[in-house]
């Protein structure tokens, strides 16, 4: 569980990025990375079918549950499972994860998206960062960058397993049961056939498609 002081550190942390962003626009990242605006004009989650047969949270919870980071013994992986350690890391990039993965059980998807802008203009080939990153982004059905997050995220790191659930989930919502299958069982093989449970539901989901 979250303790309160952790709680309210966070969630002050957020305002400051939330007064940041009213005073001024966040400049777009460029070079060889993906130019991501952040102006999110697609579909929203409500729209989707597919949300309505599961709670949202599970995949977040999934996320955690399973290891969201690349290293589990890295600074930033020992942060979520132990997060009010990370209020006494200081400013480095796993403090940033740890709070981009607390802003992303809040739902609030923009600002993991400007935490880990900054982790990526710093570390452009953090593996965590994107495959967090991804999520957000499948969460604000930006199907899009999702895929091209996650998959850079593999590029960088084939054997970490939670972009292949990423991927299984945004193309399961896009319809594509056949690939988002393939992408399930990436998953399953890549945590020893000890999947989380909603992704033994999806992948029978996907086989049940006529």
């Amino acid at each position: 569980m979250v303790d309160k002081a952790y709680r309210a550190e966070m969630e002050a942390h957020a305002n400051q990025l939330r007064l940041a962003k009213q005073c001024k626009n966040k400049p777009q990242q460029t070079g060889n990375q993906t130019d991501h605006t952040h102006e999110h004009n697609g579909k929203q989650e409500g729209d989707s079918p597919v949300k309505q047969l599961r709670p949202r949270w599970a995949f977040v919870f999934g996320v955690l549950l399973a290891g969201v980071l690349l290293f589990v013994d890295s600074p930033a992986a020992i942060y979520a499972q132990n997060p009010s350690d990370a209020l006494e890391a200081g400013t480095s990039g796993d403090t940033d994860l740890a709070y981009a993965i607390f802003y992303l059980q809040l739902g609030e998807y923009e600002l993991v998206l400007d935490v880990l802008d900054d982790v990526l203009a710093d570390d452009p080939f953090n593996a965590s960062a994107y495959a967090v990153r991804g999520t957000a982004y499948y969460f604000l059905t930006e199907f899009e960058y999702a895929i091209a997050d996650s998959k850079t995220a593999i590029a960088i790191a084939p054997d970490y397993s939670m972009p292949y659930w990423t991927l299984g989930d945004v193309y399961f919502d896009l319809g594509d049961y056949e690939l988002a299958q393939s992408y399930y069982m990436k998953y399953v093989d890549l945590t020893n056939n000890t999947p989380h449970p909603y992704v033994v539901d999806q992948v029978r989901r996907c086989q049940l498609v006529p």
